[in-house]
């Protein structure tokens, strides 16, 4: 399909702001069914340049791109991109301002889901564009957590599980790097099931 083929596609979505009931205004309206779903389904495939081209089409108050408009389940196109690992997306989404720490429906960043899915490259960029480790989900389970739970549960039945299970290992590896080389220093248990204070060591 042509890069256009969905870009012609803009006008009817943007006419029709009654899909967003309730919005009190057009440019909530707007924001509510903006990026698009071509738009999203072209970041969660990883189509660099038809995400780009996308974004330097967009002119403000004639077809504007939200990029920290989200859909019912609270994904922002950073979302997409980083559940699939697509890091040339990410790099494209934060130079262009998107929100590092915005969070879905579960509570998960785009750093948890980089690291849920063990996306190492995506992981190393977002932690040197300064995501933080310590945001928790709706569980209480923050990036540390998330982790090691993934380590643990991953099966070695096949050399796919196995490769996926030393991938995770290496991610624990970096994360545990960036905790070591934080500015404040400090140490954190992973407590998922307590929604009080962290406890700090």
């Amino acid at each position: 399909m042509p890069v256009y083929a969905w870009v012609a596609d803009l006008p009817s979505l943007f006419q029709k702001p009654e899909h967003c009931l309730g919005m009190s205004s057009l440019e909530n309206a707007l924001s509510c069914i903006s990026p698009p779903v071509g738009l999203r389904r072209e970041a969660y495939k990883g189509n660099t340049t038809a995400v780009k081209l996308f974004l330097d089409l967009a002119v403000p108050h004639a077809y504007p791109v939200n990029l920290h408009g989200k859909d019912w389940n609270g994904w922002t196109l950073l979302h997409e991109a980083c559940s699939e690992g697509h890091t040339s997306i990410i790099e494209l989404l934060l130079a262009r301002g998107a929100d590092i720490e915005s969070r879905n429906t579960a509570g998960f960043t785009c750093l948890h889901l980089a690291t849920y899915n063990a996306h190492i490259a995506s992981i190393e960029t977002l932690l040197a564009a300064g995501a933080t480790q310590h945001a928790r989900d709706l569980d209480g389970a923050d990036v540390m957590y998330t982790a090691r739970k993934q380590f643990l549960v991953a099966k070695t039945d096949t050399l796919e599980h196995r490769n996926k299970k030393i991938r995770f290992q290496k991610i624990l590896d970096i994360l545990r790097a960036d905790l070591d080389g934080s500015a404040d220093g400090k140490k954190f248990l992973n407590t998922p099931w307590s929604q009080h204070e962290r406890v700090v060591t």
